[in-house]
């Protein structure tokens, strides 16, 4: 859950910079055409979630929970342009690469005690 922890803020900088350069971002199947149509999360939230937030959790290749991750992974966490928290699952493909696995409103219960 911690995975590298010592790493996240230089990760969270080129995270936010790929999204302010607009490249290397891709989407699963299940973060764009299921979560954030159901969810009804804009791309402009995303954006905004991922350049006023922070990594609250971490794991290495093949240590998520209940899914084999082939990349490292964190859990990212800002908020939308309405100050609501969005939590967004993110696979680290390179540096300046990534890709939106999941996104959600709010948190998991797991990271409640952050936001209390």
């Amino acid at each position: 859950m911690i995975d590298m922890q010592e790493y996240w803020e230089d990760e969270m900088q080129g995270l936010r910079e790929t999204v302010r350069l607009n490249e290397n971002i891709t989407f699963s199947n299940h973060a764009a055409k299921d979560r954030m149509v159901e969810r009804n999360i804009t791309l402009e939230d995303l954006g905004m979630a991922m350049l006023t937030g922070a990594i609250y959790e971490g794991y290495n290749i093949g240590e998520y929970p209940h899914k084999f991750n082939k990349d490292p992974f964190r859990t990212v966490v800002g908020r939308d342009f309405n100050g609501e928290l969005i939590s967004i699952g993110v696979a680290l493909k390179g540096k300046r690469s990534f890709e939106v696995t999941t996104i959600y409103k709010g948190v998991t219960d797991r990271l409640k005690y952050f936001f209390k």
